[in-house]
């Protein structure tokens, strides 16, 4: 794992007031001694990748070429359903193959269940031919969609995110835990405003609980993985759940509870 001072190294710039909200590829793997992006090849300012596969690469690669580890799902983002499709097509023609895709929750069992349902494949997403339908307004309106989800010959999934973000710094600026925010493209590692700071302290703060029901057990396993919650964030994390499933028993839609 790469030391604390490594990382502080990489981010001096933005500790000291100064610097902008993206750091070069390039650098960041000099700094750190990393190997190449995951799939870089497939990233690019109409793909990026986003989230905790990237805090993975990012502080548990180690150093000096290190493999990274494989744990982690691939969130892919984009800023068109035609990139998605592009993406998607892309994968397929590399031997991926669809597995599932995940919908918006419609009733309070769905909503309690984890904020999402997670179905196998259906024939709404393939054609005839078995082959995966283009994905449109139409059919994400339809289907309630949330991501389609792909598996690689080498047993890894990939989630290709529907819902439209126009840049990486829009993608994570609605992410739960600021360590989270996090973005890669083929040329820059795109953060938030208070990421470099908490990545330095492996500190673990709320940013926005958009969807509070999976809070509490994203933070045990970032606990597990060694990073510090502030006092009172378990005591937060319960109080903004209840609010907000007691608001969700009043209210609730076929779109996502808590939008940006």
């Amino acid at each position: 794992m790469c030391g604390h001072v490594t990382v502080r190294d990489l981010f001096k710039d933005q500790l000291a007031g100064c610097g902008g909200n993206s750091i070069p590829v390039e650098h960041v793997q000099r700094v750190l001694g990393l190997v190449p992006v995951p799939y870089i090849e497939i990233l690019s300012s109409r793909c990026w990748l986003a989230g905790g596969r990237v805090l993975r690469w990012l502080t548990e690669a180690g150093g000096d070429g290190g493999t990274p580890p494989r744990a982690g799902d691939y969130d892919l983002f984009f800023p068109s359903l035609e990139a998605l499709n592009d993406t998607a097509g892309v994968l397929l023609s590399k031997g991926f193959t669809l597995t599932a895709y995940q919908s918006f929750p419609r009733t309070i069992r769905e909503l309690n269940e984890g904020g999402f349902r997670h179905e196998e494949k259906k024939s709404l997403l393939l054609d005839d031919a078995g082959r995966l339908r283009r994905i449109t307004p139409d059919l994400c309106r339809e289907m309630r969609l949330s991501l389609v989800e792909l598996r690689s010959p080498g047993e890894e999934i990939f989630q290709l995110i529907c819902t439209i973000f126009p840049d990486p710094y829009s993608t994570i600026m609605g992410f739960d835990f600021t360590i989270c925010q996090l973005a890669i493209d083929d040329r820059r590692l795109t953060f938030g405003p208070r990421t470099p700071e908490d990545l330095v302290d492996r500190r673990i703060k709320v940013h926005r609980p958009i969807w509070p029901g999976s809070l509490l057990k994203r933070l045990r396993k970032f606990q597990a993985r060694g990073f510090r919650a502030p006092a009172g964030t378990t005591l937060y994390i319960y109080t903004v759940t209840y609010l907000c499933k007691a608001y969700a028993r009043t209210r609730l839609t076929g779109e996502m509870l808590f939008s940006k």
